[in-house]
């Protein structure tokens, strides 16, 4: 008898032990926590700290602005498209809980994005503002196109941009343009200042 209970005692805290050792299913820690009610809180305590969590907006805001950068290779500004201002609005608050050393630890992949913290100057939003349509010029033309023109032409997208390129024109005429401006116009769409009536001729020629 006093055998079968010494074998009874063992058991039991064999089963124990076997709850202990599997306390991540919830149904053995729901079992052993009736037997021995300390077990859940043992638990919570053994768990490793879980790391800070996003809300859905603030993932995606996050998500948005590194692929945004890998991009661009630069920050979003105000005043482009609707996606991009939401962005430039989102950052200052950023910005403002690093300088307070309040920020989530979770927006940490903000640090792979060099000078995040630092506030843009009207200078550098102007800038970010004129290479997007030098940009547009240069896949207008790679597609196979002729220069935007901004007149004759029932195309919006190609007037606005021609409009651009002809303000560019006009503006370097009257020697006010910028002169890194208008290296980035020879490098990254040649032939920028004939248009397309000389760049027509040019390609006449090319085929005789």
């Amino acid at each position: 008898m006093g055998h079968d209970v010494q074998q009874g005692h063992q058991r039991s805290e064999d089963r124990r032990r076997g709850w202990r050792g599997s306390i991540g299913g919830a149904l053995h820690l729901a079992i052993a926590a009736k037997l021995e009610p300390g077990l859940r809180s043992e638990h919570r305590e053994a768990l490793p700290p879980a790391g800070p969590r996003l809300a859905v907006a603030g993932q995606q805001n996050l998500d948005d602005i590194l692929a945004f950068y890998a991009s661009e290779d630069r920050l979003p500004v105000r005043g482009r498209s609707a996606r991009e201002s939401a962005l430039a609005n989102w950052l200052p608050r950023r910005r403002k809980e690093a300088s307070e050393g309040s920020l989530s630890p979770a927006y940490a992949a903000l640090n792979q994005v060099p000078g995040w913290r630092e506030y843009p100057t009207k200078r550098d939003a102007d800038e970010a503002r004129w290479k997007q349509p030098l940009d547009q010029a240069a896949a207008y033309l790679a597609a196979d196109n002729q220069w935007a023109r901004h007149n004759k032409t029932e195309d919006q997208s190609e007037r606005t941009l021609g409009v651009w390129l002809h303000t560019q024109r006009i503006t370097r005429r009257a020697g006010k343009l910028d002169a890194a401006k208008e290296k980035q116009l020879d490098e990254v769409v040649p032939g920028w200042r004939q248009g397309r009536a000389r760049s027509a001729q040019r390609r006449i020629r090319d085929r005789e």
